[in-house]
């Protein structure tokens, strides 16, 4: 017998620089004190494509300006189709559009950017003059506060520093949970 899943709880939030909505999708709420808070992360996940050059032993990495995506996205799009995924760019950043499916992340190889964040290569695409990575980073969790009509709101760094801990206790229950 198996179960069926609930469908996934998605909201937009509004980017403050751009004015653009995001569709969020809610992977914990919690209600404290008669307010509904929750835990955020992008329906679309964020991914970051780089470019990557020789220079005599070295290798140099960029990420990849916005403009120059429309060059290599069919290229980039193509590397991935055997997943039922692609690279759309939304607002200003790229976003890994579709359902990924397990095998995609078996496949993937590692790159640490970052001191302590290692990054998911889920595509390379070699032109010849460059080699591209397509990259997906730790997944982001924003905090933000529900209203009654489910729109959020980011909270203020003051509500942060008060509720940091609760949430913190909340996403290690979930990863002992696992």
């Amino acid at each position: 017998m198996s179960e069926e899943l609930a469908p996934r709880k998605v909201v937009q939030l509004a980017d403050d620089e751009t004015g653009d909505t995001i569709p969020m999708e809610i992977f914990i709420e919690l209600e404290i004190e008669g307010r509904l808070y929750a835990l955020v992360t992008p329906e679309a996940p964020i991914v970051t494509v780089l470019r990557m050059e020789k220079s005599g032993d070295e290798e140099e990495i960029f990420d990849l300006p916005l403009e120059e995506f429309a060059k290599l996205q069919k290229d980039i799009n193509a590397a991935l189709k055997p997943y039922g995924v692609e690279v759309q760019v939304i607002g200003e950043e790229y976003a890994l559009v579709g359902e990924a499916p397990d095998a995609l992340y078996e496949d993937c190889g590692e790159l640490t950017l970052d001191e302590d964040e290692e990054y998911l290569i889920l595509a390379e695409i070699d032109d010849g003059e460059a080699v591209y990575l397509v990259c997906q980073p730790p997944a982001e969790v924003i905090p933000v506060e529900l209203d009654a009509n489910d729109v959020p709101r980011l909270l203020t760094d003051d509500e942060m520093d008060e509720l940091q801990d609760t949430f913190q206790a909340v996403l290690q229950e979930g990863e002992e949970a696992e």
